[in-house]
């Protein structure tokens, strides 16, 4: 039905086994759509994803979590990580690290393990030492990370590369049809 319509984009949002399962179907039977964009997708994020369909998957594209690819901290925690279980580290990983760091410092800060003190001090964060692609990590008054920003990644040579926004792309965009060696 998908190839009937001839959509300009493909936007599918799901979990990873669904979303394996559609990619699965597009790249065996070599549809080719102009755009296929995830939203936090389950799949097209995952290391699992690009280590199943390898340079098959070029050109999908998800808006997801990730690291901060210019971050030394990242840089080691996904070195130690890929040393300690032999496999890239999983998104969900990254900000269970991160929330812990936050933790840390706000328990620091407060100096004690009081509750009030410990919310006091996590609603006063003001992070910047972080492994995130964002600015300062800062909560509003709903405890919200106000500059919480996923970022575009696109699958290129069977890797997934940050394309989105500059200051945290490991590359550019690549169009269907282009290359770029």
């Amino acid at each position: 039905k998908l190839i009937s319509l001839s959509p300009d984009i493909l936007i599918p949002i799901g979990y990873y086994s669904d979303q394996n399962l559609l990619a699965k179907e597009i790249i065996d039977r070599d549809v080719s759509f102009p755009m296929i964009m995830g939203v936090a997708n389950g799949a097209f994020s995952d290391a699992k994803f690009t280590d199943t369909y390898g340079t098959a998957a070029d050109g999908f594209f998800d808006i997801n979590y990730r690291y901060n690819p210019n971050s030394e901290e990242a840089d080691y925690l996904l070195g130690k990580y890929r040393e300690l279980y032999g496999e890239e580290i999983p998104v969900c990983a990254i900000y269970g690290y991160e929330s812990i760091m936050v933790i840390a410092d706000a328990l620091q800060r407060a100096g004690s393990t009081d509750h009030e003190a410990l919310r006091n001090a996590l609603a006063e964060t003001d992070m910047s030492d972080h492994l995130l692609p964002q600015n300062e990590i800062l909560f509003d008054e709903a405890g919200e990370n106000v500059n919480s920003a996923g970022v575009l990644i696109q699958i290129q040579k069977g890797k997934q590369v940050i394309v989105y926004p500059k200051e945290y792309a490991e590359g550019e965009i690549i169009r269907k049809g282009e290359s770029k060696e």
